[in-house]
């Protein structure tokens, strides 16, 4: 006949089973709360939420740089369906008191109101600054 087994004494805490039982019980049940008033909004048109919150709230950033060309990018912050024109404006300085280029875009539902531009004919080793305008409010500067 074999000795008995001894048995390890049990730690106080929890046991790794029983943390992921506990864990996927409370994301079951956050995930099944219902979306809290305010948080979105029914506007069609894809206007901003109505919170009188900023459109830029995601900023600006740039990226993808070549020798004469970088690739901008800003959200606007929207819901619905619809598309909003943006406007961006590059310079030389943070005041954009010489405009060198601008145009015009739009952001749409289907890429979640995203926009990128690929601003060329810059000229390397030059800081620039951008910006991007769209329903009375402009970005965050971006350099």
């Amino acid at each position: 006949m074999s000795a008995p087994r001894s048995r390890k004494p049990r730690k106080a805490g929890f046991s790794r089973r029983e943390f992921l039982k506990r864990a996927g019980a409370g994301a079951a049940v956050f995930g099944s709360v219902p979306m809290l008033p305010g948080c979105g909004s029914s506007d069609p048109a894809g206007r901003d939420p109505g919170d009188g919150g900023p459109v830029f709230r995601h900023g600006v950033a740039s990226g993808d740089p070549l020798a004469d060309r970088v690739i901008l990018w800003t959200r606007v912050t929207a819901s619905g369906s619809g598309s909003i024109g943006v406007r961006y404006e590059i310079a030389r300085d943070p005041g954009f008191g010489e405009i060198l280029s601008s145009g015009q875009t739009s952001a749409v539902a289907a890429r979640d109101y995203t926009v990128k531009v690929d601003a060329a004919g810059l000229e390397p080793g030059t800081s620039y600054y951008c910006r991007f305008i769209a329903l009375g409010q402009t970005s965050p500067v971006g350099r």
